[in-house]
């Protein structure tokens, strides 16, 4: 029995070395009755002494109070999305775009597993928080869970304040034994293992998170302050503080992460927890600062996903698909199958023209993966179990909506290397020798062949990565500018939520408005009155009053807003924020060259814009008289204490970092996310981190969050 404080402490020490080696390295160091009795004894003395009751005691992995609702927690530094790979051509051209700028970088690959993404927040050794990834910037707040995994510490030898990012998995034998237990109980069985990790990890009641034997495997850092310049290096310092270990290989080159990607892929069949490819980023710290970031991924790190996992099944049909730009989709119609945990009914073609190419045809067994692990794909027709009564796709003539006849509508990019085509007329295609002229160096004007003197002939072609576009996407869309479902998609992302955001207006809502024909497009949302809507059926005079409020309300909404409600291609919120801010009201007179200059604006970014605002004048006009939208601008207070001031934030704020930032900007201040000589205050929360400590050694101004609330409300 323990008697003193110190036998106390002593013995929590040694019940977290027993639970570390029996939990995470597999190793148990005395039997489980000993810890059994070990356990019970610090049960006893925190029960006689709360006071001195240690938080990183097992005692308190499994709390016992329920919460009323999960909180939202804003991340420390972003947690960013990474972009794919799938093949050795993809990763070719990732790694060119690398060593042209910086010839001897390294890389640090690891598993990219197939969980739910954690972000832990320790601060003076503590586990202070644990959120999941959410939105990237704010996070389900889930430490009440977090402290029931055995491999997560709740104490570190690092001081300083650190993010740790990793992934909650749960091993497949676990996870079997739980879709047992619920079938014997009669509950819904969990698809994969992935939705059991996420389900046990958003419990209100952290004892049926602790029964779900969930893993908890790092991967990477957000906030911290690096004690070494190399990735990995940190990885493991860390590592050795109580996590479980993962795998991290240091590779130089395009061969060597080939081979480490091979190694994984193998291990991919027999491993203990889900894995969907590898990540592959650079080493150094500096060069990833150097890097920096796109709009929605790191520049310096890159997933290589595993080929998907595929499976067999009939093309019963082909439903063509209008989209909200008049595209038309062919969405294959399967005989149901589950595919990697998920029923499966649909799948995308892509296009007629690919249909033709692959061979497909009605009541062909198919190929079906799930590209990227995510969206089933046709991959190819099975020839040889076709029994004749098999039929060609024949693809539509007229939209199947309207009847306008369809026209085709080649792309401008490269389906490999998406650089835009620039090509001419030109023939430059031998189909004698099958050589392409600009393979030689020349882009020529000659009518023969260079190489075999045969006729050349005209034939898509990329120059950048010598790509074959003969069978290059032609696209069939609808014309028609009234087409009903193309209006319908249209003025349902008009009035979506990051659109102009107008409650009532969905779906069915915007169909039943078009198909009784109160509105054409949508700027009649805008001549739409009471006893119009009362003629509809299931209207109520509080529900359509209801619905012109709304819409009435969206006058001098902010500028960004319509900006994303336009439905522009690669134009999403962030992107029409940074647009509003940049150029105001005068956005819509740009030219490409001026959407380039600004961070983060590709090529196909600038062009989309562009040819969008050039097709679409007499609407943007419209929409600018009737809703006068508010640009950044013009919401600036000259009187306000934060107009034109560079400021910081750091900590977590009772609202979400984005209310906030866009709070002060609309007083007039320019929210940064670092620190420098241009910054004018710095703005903190709770747990503000290393943040504050250097504005206070530069002698920045700082504000706590009780000040910020006060100069707000005044």
């Amino acid at each position: 029995m323990i008697q003193t404080f110190q036998d106390y402490q002593k013995c929590v020490e040694q019940a977290c070395v027993y639970a570390h080696h029996y939990y995470v390295l597999d190793d148990p160091l005395i039997s489980d009755s000993e810890y059994d009795t070990l356990y019970q004894q610090i049960k006893d003395y925190e029960h006689s002494h709360p006071e001195h009751l240690l938080e990183h005691s097992p005692t308190q992995r499994v709390g016992g109070a329920l919460l009323a609702y999960l909180p939202k927690h804003t991340h420390l530094e972003r947690m960013w999305s990474l972009d794919n790979v799938f093949d050795t051509q993809g990763l070719q051209t990732w790694l060119a775009r690398i060593f042209k700028v910086y010839p001897h970088a390294s890389f640090t690959c690891s598993p990219k597993l197939d969980g739910v993404s954690l972000n832990l927040f320790y601060h003076q050794g503590k586990l202070v928080s644990a959120a999941t990834r959410g939105n990237g910037i704010e996070g389900e707040l889930v430490t009440h869970n977090a402290k029931t995994i055995p491999s997560i510490p709740l104490r570190i030898a690092y001081t300083g304040p650190l993010e740790i990012r990793g992934e909650v998995v749960i091993e497949s034998a676990d996870f079997e034994r739980l879709n047992q237990e619920r079938l014997h109980q009669g509950q819904p069985l969990f698809a994969n293992p992935r939705n059991a990790a996420a389900g046990s990890l958003r419990q209100l009641d952290p004892k049926i998170c602790a029964a779900r034997k969930l893993t908890f495997m790092p991967w990477g850092l957000g906030r911290c302050q690096p004690t070494s310049p190399s990735f990995k290096t940190m990885m493991e310092e860390i590592m050795g503080d109580g996590f479980l270990p993962t795998r991290f290989l240091t590779c130089t080159n395009l061969a060597e992460i080939e081979r480490a990607y091979t190694e994984l892929h193998a291990q991919r069949a027999h491993a203990q927890v889900g894995m969907d490819g590898m990540v592959i980023l650079v080493d150094a710290f500096a060069l990833q600062v150097k890097l920096g970031f796109t709009l929605k991924a790191p520049r310096f790190a890159i997933a290589y996903k595993f080929p998907a996992t595929e499976k067999h099944t009939k093309l019963l049909g082909v439903s063509p698909q209008i989209g909200r730009t008049g595209a038309i989709t062919p969405v294959a119609i399967l005989e149901p199958i589950v595919l990697d945990g998920a029923r499966v009914s649909k799948a995308t073609l892509n296009n007629y023209t690919e249909i033709q190419q692959r061979g497909f045809m009605l009541h062909d067994m198919v190929v079906v993966v799930r590209s990227g692990d995510v969206i089933p794909k046709l991959i190819k027709p099975l020839i040889h179990l076709r029994d004749g009564t098999q039929t060609p796709i024949i693809p539509p003539t007229h939209c199947p909506a309207c009847d306008t006849p369809l026209a085709q509508q080649e792309l401008n990019h490269c389906p490999a290397c998406k650089m835009s085509l620039l090509l001419k007329n030109k023939p430059n295609f031998c189909p004698t020798c099958h050589a392409f002229m600009r393979k030689y160096g020349r882009n020529t004007l000659s009518t023969h062949c260079l190489v075999c003197e045969g006729v050349l002939e005209y034939k898509p072609y990329c120059h950048r990565c010598a790509c074959d576009l003969s069978c290059r996407d032609r696209a069939l869309f609808c014309p028609n500018p009234h087409c009903p479902p193309k209006l319908k998609e249209k003025i349902v992302h008009f009035a979506s939520k990051h659109g102009l955001d107008i409650a009532g207006l969905g779906d069915r809502v915007v169909a039943q408005l078009l198909e009784s024909k109160c509105i054409g497009g949508i700027t009649d949302l805008y001549t739409l009155d009471l006893e119009t809507l009362l003629t509809l059926e299931g209207w109520k005079r509080k529900r359509a009053q209801n619905l012109l409020d709304a819409i009435a309300n969206t006058k001098h909404a902010p500028l960004w807003r319509l900006i994303n409600a336009l439905g522009i291609e690669y134009i999403g919120k962030g992107a029409s924020k940074a647009l509003a801010q940049a150029f105001g009201l005068e956005v819509f007179t740009k030219r490409a060259q001026d959407f380039k200059a600004l961070p983060g604006f590709e090529h196909k970014m600038a062009n989309a814009l562009e040819q969008f605002m050039h097709e679409n004048r007499d609407l943007i006009a419209q929409l600018l008289h009737l809703l006068e939208p508010t640009p950044p601008s013009t919401l600036v207070q000259e009187s306000s204490f934060f107009n034109q001031k560079n400021i910081v934030l750091t900590g977590t704020f009772s609202v979400s970092r984005e209310a906030l930032s866009a709070r002060l900007e609309s007083l007039g201040a320019c929210v940064k996310s670092s620190m420098s000589a241009a910054t004018h205050l710095l703005i903190y929360g709770d747990n503000p981190g290393s943040k504050l400590e250097r504005a206070q050694e530069r002698g920045i101004p700082v504000m706590d969050q009780t000040q910020l609330w006060q100069m707000l409300k005044d």
